[in-house]
């Protein structure tokens, strides 16, 4: 082995090269450059035999996608080429994995935070536990469209700088490069042995290497999971603060006992389900929302997912996003007390209202009105407050109403022109038939009209009676 050599990187545990299972007598087998830094497609199973290559998902939303917050091609943020050591970085994540695949307590947690939607889905929970006595339905509706937005644009911002670095996933790294390697045909490592149902640390060759966690179609840097758990963190934390006196969410418990969505009823039936929803184990504590934001990043590294400095760039570019959705819906909120509000459980439900009076005028009569000068209506005083349409005697401005005249005696030309054209067309319809009946008639009278011969030869009476049979029956088919 070369001289040892020390790595350290973002607060990672030292690695010495020289006793490290997987570190190689000569690095330079595994240099990546050039065109090779940038993202492949993977090929993909779903363990029964079929096999499909990536395509990078939705490259186009970071440029052309409309944001609600925050536009990403203004971010004063620019992330910098991090420039990885792709052999050292190679070897962090082959440690990490391995050290996963003896800790189970991430297995729950890499799982988990793989899927936004349980992480939403426990977020929104805890909500309604910790808050139950003063979390109204009204709080819950801004809260869950202010969150949305804080998500729904931090994708927009992840999604456009992983178009622009444009760099290789880990696996790509590991299984290419290290794989290809001449010494001794094929590397072989210590790590994570592939299989997510039953993990533990196995001889595996390079070539064969997996992430704990399903590597999905995009480019990796930065991280879009530590992008959006930054904008989780900051918006949940101002929303609390702000609505419930300076509290903050705390002591969320996933899995068994808690917000499970499904562990106790399925997952002894089904343990692969426990699995999927990352309650297999048992389930987690997270302390508050600043913990779930860690452990959301780091949860990318200790699957294999992303290379060291994906993480914290994706924390850094989302700075921000979270604090705008919480301003987004005190905007949208403007200081109301929402009227009346109803908490579970506690006091009477609110009453609907019993007022019946005359509605606000319609839209198109609101643009009409204002648009005058001198007007009533954008003076104060609303023309459709009265339970009765007001004329020239008690309106202050005659120009309203000849307003409304105007456009009442346009649209009764209108209706009269309409009437007109129906009548015309019936009429023209009843001639038509007429017509038609008459020329049916003739034409019947002129081939089965009564003759005295036929030929020449005298018609007998039984001829006659016969021929007007066939006549009768014709003229009845014929109507």
């Amino acid at each position: 082995h070369p001289t040892a050599t020390h790595i350290n990187i973002a607060g990672e545990t030292e690695i010495q090269q020289e006793n490290n299972d997987n570190a190689s007598e000569d690095p330079t087998y595994f240099t990546v450059e050039g065109n090779d830094k940038y993202w492949q497609p993977l090929l993909e199973d779903d363990g029964k035999g079929y096999f499909s290559r990536q395509e990078h998902v939705t490259p186009h939303i970071g440029f052309h996608a409309k944001h609600k917050l925050r536009d990403p091609s203004l971010n004063s943020l620019s992330l910098p080429d991090p420039q990885y050591d792709y052999y050292l970085e190679s070897l962090l994540v082959i440690d990490r994995l391995k050290n996963s695949a003896k800790d189970t307590s991430r297995w729950d947690k890499i799982s988990f935070y793989d899927k936004k939607f349980l992480v939403r889905l426990l977020i929104q929970e805890a909500m309604k536990q910790q808050f139950q006595d003063t979390y109204t339905f009204e709080d819950e509706l801004l809260f869950n469209h202010g969150i949305g937005a804080a998500e729904y644009d931090s994708i927009l911002h992840a999604w456009r700088h992983k178009v622009e670095h444009d760099l290789v996933r880990p696996t790509t790294v590991i299984q290419k490069y290290w794989g290809s390697a001449i010494q001794n045909g094929n590397v072989t490592l210590q790590t994570f042995n592939g299989d997510r149902k039953m993990p533990k640390v196995q001889t595996i060759h390079a070539r064969d290497f997996q992430a704990f966690a399903r590597v999905m179609p995009h480019s990796e840097y930065p991280s879009g999971s530590s992008c959006i758990c930054q904008s989780y963190y900051e918006y949940v934390d101002a929303f609390t603060q702000n609505t419930f006196n300076g509290q903050l969410l705390k002591e969320m418990q996933w899995g068994y006992g808690g917000i499970d969505f499904g562990c106790d009823d399925r997952s002894v039936l089904d343990p692969s389900r426990a699995d999927f929803l990352g309650c297999k184990q048992g389930g987690f504590v997270v302390e508050n929302m600043a913990a779930l934001s860690e452990e959301c990043g780091e949860s990318r590294l200790w699957g294999g997912m992303h290379f060291t400095k994906s993480v914290d760039a994706g924390r850094d570019l989302c700075k921000g996003l979270g604090t705008m959705g919480w301003e987004y819906v005190t905007k949208i909120r403007n200081g109301s007390d929402l009227g009346s509000t109803n908490i579970r459980g506690v006091g009477e439900r609110p009453q609907c209202s019993t007022d019946t009076a005359r509605p606000t005028p319609s839209p198109s009569m609101a643009k009409i009105i204002p648009s005058m000068t001198n007007s009533p209506i954008s003076s104060g005083s609303g023309a459709g407050s009265d339970s009765t349409r007001p004329n020239d005697k008690d309106s202050p401005s005659g120009s309203e109403v000849n307003m409304i005249d105007s456009s009442t005696t346009k649209r009764t030309k209108e209706t009269g022109a309409l009437v007109l054209a129906t009548i015309l067309g019936l009429f023209v319809g009843i001639l038509a038939a007429s017509v038609v009946f008459i020329f049916v008639h003739k034409r019947n009278n002129n081939i089965n009209g009564p003759t005295s011969s036929d030929g020449g030869r005298n018609i007998t009476n039984s001829d006659h009676t016969s021929n007007q049979t066939k006549q009768e029956s014709f003229r009845e088919n014929n109507v």
